[in-house]
């Protein structure tokens, strides 16, 4: 979890084999949320400016700055909330909401 933030190659991508259940999704979400905590309070301003070299899946050496790695994670992951969100409509469920500010107003006391 968080190969690319560390600045290891991200070689693979999780299969549906490798998770045939909800559970070892959660699972797997569990484990990189623990990921995530233990490597963010690592995340200096000179290290967030860092340059580093990255290998896309593909294989591609690309060269970026540790912020917009990160700056990527969530706006992908804001992404995929939708298309679970849509997928969910579709089915006839009323997904949970998802923006942030209502996030931020639920964790701060009014």
């Amino acid at each position: 979890m968080g190969q690319g933030l560390r600045g290891e190659a991200v070689t693979s991508r999780a299969t549906e084999a490798e998770l045939p259940t909800l559970n070892d999704a959660a699972q797997l979400f569990d484990a990189a949320h623990d990921a995530f905590d233990r490597l963010l309070p690592t995340f200096t301003p000179e290290r967030l400016a860092a340059i580093g070299t990255y290998r896309s899946l593909e294989g591609r050496e690309l060269r970026l700055p540790l912020w917009a790695v990160l700056r990527h994670v969530v706006n992908h992951a804001t992404y995929h909330r939708g298309q679970v969100a849509s997928k969910l409509k579709r089915l006839g469920v009323d997904p949970p909401a998802t923006d942030l500010v209502l996030w931020a107003i639920e964790q701060t006391p009014q």
